[in-house]
């Protein structure tokens, strides 16, 4: 398997990881798709590290060099299936060869992929003209558009506000982000599905803000669809306020009292179609760490 080696963490510089991942892809030992995993194993590896505070920023910057390309795993063949299933890309890196394989990736039997509004820090948040143009392209081939339905730049101010306000407990995490900026970002995904004339599919709608959204688009709109999670169906934010509420922190946020009431109604109505789990899996340590401060808890 590739190794780094013995490599002491603060000499992972952005220049040795670039060389490291060079010689990599150089040496022919391995896949150019096995070198790119090996890259972002070693991203993902990384962004602990920075949020420990361990090293000042993640080294791994090389755009595109996480991409694998599709031609070098085929789809495989049908027979081969034995589970029912279904799959859906996510689109973590919004470059230009990623945006451009999304044809080739819904021809393969992958008919809808994943697009993030917010996690800008982490790069993975896509632009507006992005997502327009990744939408046309969806369009075209027949695809579906999934949306994590989060304003950035007011998730990030948010934070900010958060912070100044000494207010960085769990239940601030919640409070950086209220239902505006999902319901804004929701809508705003709409507006460019009926542009492109792309279906849409929103994941894990949290508020009641999001829902009533939706409502009013599906009344004129047959191809937007949407999910909510069962911890939205449970749980309110007061849960927060608990001595474990690290571990209830996630993103989009739980919501007020009420809300779980409500969202039950909009799946009761057809507003919302399905519940889906959005597991991200995580050590103890992971939420404890941020006990006391929700910019440390992985969500």
């Amino acid at each position: 398997f590739p190794t780094l080696g013995a490599v002491d963490v603060n000499a992972l510089t952005p220049r040795a990881v670039r060389e490291w991942h060079s010689a990599l892809v150089l040496s022919g030992v391995v896949s150019a798709n096995t070198a790119a995993k090996c890259y972002r194993v070693l991203r993902t590896i990384l962004g602990p590290a920075v949020h420990d505070e361990l090293i000042i920023a993640n080294p791994c910057k090389l755009p595109g060099a996480g991409v694998e390309l599709v031609t070098e795993r085929p789809a495989p063949p049908v027979p081969q299936v034995v589970t029912a299933l279904g799959l859906h890309g996510c689109l973590t890196s919004p470059d230009e060869l990623s945006m451009s394989q999304i044809p080739e990736v819904v021809s393969m039997g992958i008919p809808s992929v994943k697009f993030f509004l917010t996690y800008g820090q982490e790069g993975w948040a896509i632009s507006d003209s992005q997502l327009l143009n990744a939408m046309r392209l969806l369009a075209e081939s027949g695809g579906t558009a999934c949306i994590h339905a989060e304003n950035d730049q007011l998730v990030q101010a948010g934070v900010q506000d958060r912070i100044d306000a000494g207010d960085v407990g769990p239940g601030g995490h919640a409070r950086s982000r209220p239902p505006l900026l999902e319901a804004e970002a929701i809508q705003r995904s709409i507006l460019y599905a009926r542009e492109t004339n792309c279906r849409l599919f929103i994941v894990h709608v949290s508020s009641t803000a999001g829902a009533q959204v939706i409502e009013a688009a599906r009344a004129t709109q047959s191809s937007v669809f949407a999910e909510t999670c069962p911890h939205s169906l449970a749980f309110d934010d007061s849960i927060l306020d608990e001595p474990n509420g690290h571990r209830y922190v996630m993103s989009p946020p739980l919501r007020a009292r009420g809300n779980p009431e409500a969202l039950w109604r909009a799946l009761s109505n057809g507003v919302l179609q399905s519940v889906g789990s959005d597991d991200a899996a995580y050590y103890e340590e992971f939420k404890t760490r941020g006990s006391s401060d929700f910019r440390l808890i992985a969500n």
